[in-house]
């Protein structure tokens, strides 16, 4: 006589073999405190650091990191006087003002690593650094801005001098990164993906927003229910956090 699988077995089959990876892209996770630092960094042609005053947990094995450029200023100067500043926010290419991305594992991880020259070769430089911006292996946000080359720009300054080529006497740059530590799978908010997590999920299983057995922190699509979605990301981190 062959036996049957009973329901609940097939499904753990079927999240394991067939589903789990598209449906873990799709689902949300569960999230840690989001860190947001704002820095507002000036640089007269030194190389120029920032540390954030608060660090994010560094023992989740994914986060979410952000950065934005939300001011962009220039003096200049011209004849020994100085002008400015000038704000050219306006100026930064919108690939290169903002960005997001999700990365795997414990920090350190870069958000934004990139040599910044304005304008291109072969026009004379203007501004020229090496930028990073990363949460380091502490859970810190640091920012270095080094190799800095001040260099010339074309600017009208009204009247009497109208548009000249005045030397750029210091470049500010002012904005936020952003880190939030992502424990998907995390069910019981432990910090690790195991069998109490497994055991959460499963006494929730096919159970709906209204049902006494339902576990919104199973339900990590946010959907409304405790399903296979949810089981499948599940599977796909446990063992993550032990």
């Amino acid at each position: 006589m062959v036996s049957r699988p009973n329901d609940r077995g097939m499904l753990l089959a079927t999240a394991g073999v067939v589903f789990v990876a598209a449906l873990v892209a799709m689902a949300s996770v569960a999230k840690g405190q989001t860190q947001t630092w704002p820095y507002d960094l000036t640089t007269a042609g030194e190389d120029v650091f920032y540390t954030s005053p608060t660090s994010v947990a560094n023992d989740a094995w994914l986060y979410d990191g952000t950065y934005e450029i939300t001011l962009l200023e220039v003096t200049v100067s011209y004849q020994g006087i100085t002008f400015g500043p000038f704000d050219v926010t306006d100026q930064i290419d919108p690939n290169d003002q903002s960005g997001e991305d999700t990365y795997d594992g414990a920090p350190p991880f870069t958000i934004y690593d990139d040599h910044v020259r304005y304008p291109d070769e072969p026009d004379p430089v203007t501004f020229e650094a090496d930028v990073v911006m990363y949460v380091d292996a502490d859970g810190y946000g640091q920012i270095a801005i080094t190799n800095v080359v001040l260099g010339t720009a074309v600017v009208d300054l009204g009247w009497p001098f109208g548009e000249v080529e005045t030397q750029v006497e210091s470049v500010r740059i002012a904005g936020t990164i952003t880190a939030t530590p992502l424990y998907p799978g995390d069910v019981d908010g432990d910090h690790d993906v195991d069998l109490s997590d497994l055991s959460a999920l499963l006494a929730a299983y096919n159970t709906c927003d209204g049902d006494p057995l339902y576990d919104p922190a199973a339900d990590f699509d946010a959907s409304g229910c405790v399903d296979l979605a949810d089981l499948a990301q599940l599977l796909a981190y446990y063992g993550e956090g032990t």
